[in-house]
């Protein structure tokens, strides 16, 4: 799968309206595995993992698509350094109507890559943000976007701020909740656990700055499993702030490697 190429600026009104649009022939099947990530309680930082799990995939050779469906969150491109960069964000989809070329749309969107890493492979990343304006996002284009990406990555992982967010995310689509390792924290996680069972979703739960008792507690509360635990890194929230995007090294990285390991595994085995 190739990497996410910086088409010209002139050129994305009609990447957007014309090449995305899927014409006659075959339907590709989805081969990529797609995961939302939320957070409960305010800050808990769904972003910071999101970014730092997309990274961790593509040094194992993964071609990683992130939809960020937050429109007032600053953007995942900002987190990337390329907020700057040519490419089709939501604002030159949201008019389209239809099937989207998974393809076409993976490598239009702003990238960082290629990604080298352990694996033999070299992975890349695409994301697809709001610009500066925000775009209000009809929900069966963000189900086209979901739909098309599947069938051109190896990971997909949608980026949420809000229950009312996810309402767009196809329901089969598994949910991460990002937890706060508070009693506030745990609470919130177990009403937003309650809401999503509600709309026939099962979600997992990574636990931030919280010890591995403290994680079978809030398991026991939340009645989900906790599947990685984060810590916070005053480095790694400074180097995003910059625009460095997340490290290959230290704990959170090393987190994320246990976490995709585990919801791959849970993917095979459903």
């Amino acid at each position: 799968m190739s990497a996410p190429t910086s088409a010209p600026t002139s050129t994305l009104t009609f990447v957007a309206a014309s090449a995305l649009a899927s014409g006659p022939g075959p339907v590709s099947q989805p081969t990529g595995a797609p995961f939302a990530v939320i957070g409960c309680g305010g800050g808990a930082g769904a972003s910071t993992l999101t970014a730092a799990l997309a990274a961790v995939a593509a040094r194992r050779g993964y071609a990683v698509g992130i939809i960020d469906l937050d429109a007032t969150g600053g953007g995942l491109d900002v987190v990337f350094g390329i907020e700057q960069t040519p490419g089709v964000r939501w604002c030159e989809v949201c008019g389209v109507d239809g099937e989207l070329d998974g393809s076409a749309l993976f490598e239009a969107l702003p990238g960082v890559g290629p990604v080298s890493g352990r694996s033999t492979g070299t992975g890349s990343i695409g994301v697809l943000s709001h610009g500066r304006e925000p775009a209000a996002v009809p929900e069966h284009v963000v189900a086209a976007v979901v739909a098309a990406l599947i069938t051109a990555c190896d990971l997909v992982l949608i980026d949420a701020c809000s229950l009312e967010e996810l309402e767009v995310v196809p329901v089969e689509i598994e949910v991460v909740v990002v937890v706060h390792a508070t009693v506030r924290g745990t609470g919130a996680a177990a009403a937003t656990a309650s809401a999503l069972r509600q709309s026939g979703r099962e979600p997992v739960l990574v636990l931030r700055d919280g010890s591995p008792v403290l994680a079978t507690q809030v398991a026991d509360v939340v009645e989900a499993p906790v599947l990685a635990r984060i810590r916070t890194e005053r480095r790694v929230e400074r180097a995003l702030a910059r625009g460095i995007g997340p490290g290959a090294r230290g704990a959170l990285a090393s987190s994320c490697e246990h976490l995709l390991d585990a919801l791959m595994q849970r993917r095979d085995a459903s």
